[in-house]
């Protein structure tokens, strides 16, 4: 502070103190939307595959996050897999939901191994849970902004609890 605006403001007063930056709220926790009794999948370290098409799901991950911040996401959530037979582009689509809401489905390659993992423990068709992280959702202005990502804790071979 200069010292022209002590003399005129005074050292002491409210004006004159920094002011503490308002904390932004937190981002809403995500509901789950699994069927009591739903099959976990354990898995191992880190998070090995990516989920596709969430470039459609952009809105459904801003709400689940909060928003777009300037550091961006790195949140752990709980996904489920829903096996979608009745998907028009792919019988074997398997839909992943974190919060009640579509993110996006597994890769084309890992859906079928995913849906005979399930058939071979004997719950063919039902949804099961992983591990999930979003990643992205940054925006340091108009012209830096990065979409959301989901990454799941997905291993092969797929092992239930």
């Amino acid at each position: 502070m200069g010292w022209l605006t002590k003399m005129l403001i005074g050292a002491g007063s409210a004006a004159s103190k920094p002011q503490a930056r308002p904390r932004k709220p937190a981002p809403p926790a995500a509901r789950s939307s699994a069927p009591a009794g739903a099959l976990a999948i354990l898995g191992g370290a880190g998070y090995p595959r990516s989920v596709v098409g969430e470039s459609h799901c952009q809105e459904a991950l801003s709400a689940i996050c909060g928003g777009h911040n300037r550091e961006g996401h790195e949140m752990e959530s709980t996904a489920h897999l829903v096996p979608e037979p009745s998907n028009a582009f792919d019988p074997n689509a398997v839909m992943v939901m974190i919060g009640g809401l579509k993110v996006g489905y597994l890769m084309r390659d890992d859906a079928p191994r995913y849906l005979a993992a399930l058939r071979a423990a004997g719950r063919d068709g039902e949804a099961a849970s992983v591990r999930a992280k979003i990643v992205g959702g940054w925006r340091t202005n108009q012209h830096d902004a990065g979409h959301f990502g989901v990454k799941l804790a997905l291993p092969w071979p797929v092992r239930f609890s």
